[in-house]
């Protein structure tokens, strides 16, 4: 059977659109998880530094710190925790699928991931030349570790898992619903091209994203100390990038 020009056409739109599409998935999933890895490490590492006479507001003042540390560490000093961080967002994706399936409380997944995620953040912070290199399933023996010990921490001041799963659900939620509205505001209402439409969609996402971390960079500042409380974690100095300095909770 002869296909007509018309359909022909058609059909490669819709191959076309399907592939761009595609691209624009996987553009997405780089760009969120992997191009973006060496800025959050150093985000998280200026959060936690409580003793930091340099809060590097503005991030020319980091250029220098970075130098040093490639020079002393190597370049993969800013790619540390890669592999956590994606198994942990793995571990989200596989979680929040299986729970949609069999309840409508897809939030919850937060709630299960948390002990991962402490462990995860651990690894990106900690620095190259005063810790142990971590193993690839470390995370989720440290995150199993953490989660048998639900009710108690496991040694000294390390909150125990169920003070943290609040915090962590709750900035989560917030962070989600706000890029939600941000992304929703960025997108035309009048667009009829279906690739214009993915491109711009991209753009919008970026543009949530970016701005919810801006808006709840102060929480998650605070939460992110929470969950290295009592874990002993040894950091790279900012303020010179030539040393480290132990991460101490003290009460006063």
């Amino acid at each position: 059977m002869e296909i007509s020009p018309e359909e022909a056409k058609s059909q490669k739109g819709c191959a076309v659109k399907k592939y761009v599409g595609v691209g624009v998935g996987i553009a997405s999933l780089i760009t969120e998880n992997l191009l973006s890895h060496p800025f959050v490490v150093l985000r998280r590492q200026c959060q936690i530094q409580n003793n930091s006479t340099r809060y590097h507001l503005l991030p020319v003042t980091l250029l220098p710190v970075i130098v040093h540390l490639h020079r002393r560490q190597g370049v993969t000093t800013l790619w540390k925790g890669l592999g956590s961080v994606l198994m942990v967002r793995g571990m989200t994706l596989a979680v929040e699928d299986l729970i949609t399936k069999f309840t409508p409380w897809p939030n919850t997944t937060l709630a299960i991931i948390t002990p991962f995620y402490s462990a995860s953040l651990v690894e990106t912070v900690q620095s190259d030349i005063a810790s142990e290199k971590p193993g690839i399933f470390d995370v989720f023996k440290d995150g199993v570790c953490r989660l048998v010990n639900w009710g108690s921490s496991q040694k000294g001041r390390m909150l125990p898992v169920w003070a943290l799963v609040v915090p962590t659900v709750f900035h989560g939620l917030l962070k989600y619903l706000f890029s939600l509205v941000v992304r929703g505001g960025a997108l035309p209402r009048d667009l009829m091209d279906q690739t214009s439409s993915q491109e711009i969609e991209l753009t919008a996402t970026l543009v949530g994203l970016f701005s919810a971390d801006v808006a709840f960079y102060p929480l998650e500042t605070i939460l992110h100390r929470l969950h290295l409380q009592g874990t002993r974690t040894i950091t790279d100095n900012l303020d010179s990038g030539y040393e480290v300095t132990p991460i101490l909770t003290s009460y006063e």
